[in-house]
């Protein structure tokens, strides 16, 4: 499952933890996302994510048929 959004650190992440709750395995797409007032680069919500789901990706990494 593809996320991106709007502040990485709170609310992107949490949509990560109910999806993996759900049984899905949820991918950044770190390009594609933004920090929050303590982190404006997103980069705290990126390493947050890589530590709990371990699934980065680009857009330029993605084809879609």
């Amino acid at each position: 499952m593809l996320v991106c959004g709007i502040q990485t650190d709170t609310c992107v992440l949490a949509a990560g933890f109910a999806l993996f709750d759900a049984g899905l395995q949820p991918t950044l797409i770190t390009d594609l996302t933004l920090g929050s007032s303590l982190d404006r680069s997103g980069q705290l919500g990126v390493r947050l994510w890589q530590h709990h789901f371990k699934h980065l990706t680009a857009s330029a990494e993605l084809t879609f048929l």
